[in-house]
């Protein structure tokens, strides 16, 4: 299949095929192996596209390549590339496993991308093109301004992902593309990537009011959400909060009606069951979401749920 990725587009006629089970791409009518898996890449609707790649034995490789036109989110699930602008504004970006990249293209910039040799190579994107962050404005005018933003002024951020984000990712990556309404739920998993990547990269540039009783436990809560698998001290969100731990406490407990450590097990408990309920498999779920071992994270589901990961499907809220 001919292939037009939003996020990179080759310069030459290229073209992606499977071989034997593995992927190779074809450069001016030469072969390159790209290692075992899949790549897809394809339109969700006229203003979202996505791409996702899940490669094992990946060869070192270099291309000079076309960005998309738009709002670029990228989370990097495993494996390290190198991008370049050769053209225009000499922007780079490196990304690493567990890496969130955003990236502004009013117009088309041309990068030259390099990765090197390794065993795993996973990746999630998500473009977004003006027209649709326009649009949708008014779902969060302050999230949406803040992220064309980055779109008209060319921006690019690079930074970790956070485990919501990295979720979202998993799940984009385990769907079924054959199933009926599939489109459908990817678009609504764009909408919940989107809102995490840039909440994330918007909330590390405020801070709540300390003169706000609201405030406070919402940015706390915010934390928490955004990170439910991050094992923060109460000491460490005081902190950012600008406020004292006993005060904070007092606060949360007011406004959500339990302490921060059990409201944190919950959010990692409503993080977990989505992830299941997309068929994210069991150990990547449990890595994700920061336990030891599958079993140790099926003992807690068991005891949140009643049902042992996969035994049934978990649909309790």
């Amino acid at each position: 299949m001919t292939v037009k990725s939003f996020i990179s587009e080759s310069i030459e006629p290229a073209r992606i095929r499977k071989v034997d089970g593995g992927v190779e791409i074809l450069v001016s009518g030469k072969p390159r192996n790209l290692g075992v898996g899949f790549v897809e890449s394809f339109p969700v609707s006229s203003d979202v596209r996505i791409m996702l790649a899940h490669l094992s034995g990946q060869p070192e490789c270099e291309a000079v390549v076309d960005g998309y036109k738009g709002l670029i989110l990228e989370l990097r699930l495993a494996g390290r590339s190198e991008s370049t602008e050769i053209e225009g504004y000499g922007r780079v970006g490196v990304l690493d496993t567990g890496d969130m990249e955003i990236v502004g293209n009013p117009e088309q910039a041309r990068w030259n991308v390099k990765a090197p040799s390794q065993p795993s190579f996973r990746t999630v994107a998500v473009g977004f093109s003006e027209e649709w962050l326009l649009v949708n404005r008014d779902v969060d005018p302050h999230l949406f301004d803040y992220a064309h933003r980055m779109f008209s002024k060319r921006q690019i951020i690079c930074q970790k992902g956070n485990t919501r984000c990295i979720a979202i990712a998993e799940m984009l990556l385990s769907i079924d593309w054959q199933l009926p309404g599939a489109k459908v739920d990817v678009l609504g998993l764009a909408m919940r990537f989107f809102s995490a990547c840039l909440s994330d990269v918007a909330s590390s540039e405020t801070k709540p009011d300390p003169s706000s009783s609201a405030s406070i436990p919402d940015f706390a809560a915010r934390m928490i959400n955004d990170n439910p698998a991050t094992s923060m001290s109460l000491k460490t969100v005081a902190e950012a909060c600008g406020t004292s731990e006993a005060t904070l406490q007092r606060m949360f407990k007011k406004r959500f009606g339990v302490s921060l450590g059990a409201y944190a097990k919950q959010s990692r408990m409503r993080l977990a069951r989505e992830m299941l309920q997309d068929e994210v498999p069991i150990a990547s779920v449990a890595t994700i979401l920061g336990y030891s071992t599958p079993e140790a994270f099926g003992r807690v589901v068991k005891q949140v749920y009643g049902v042992t990961p996969g035994k049934q499907p978990i649909n309790r809220a």
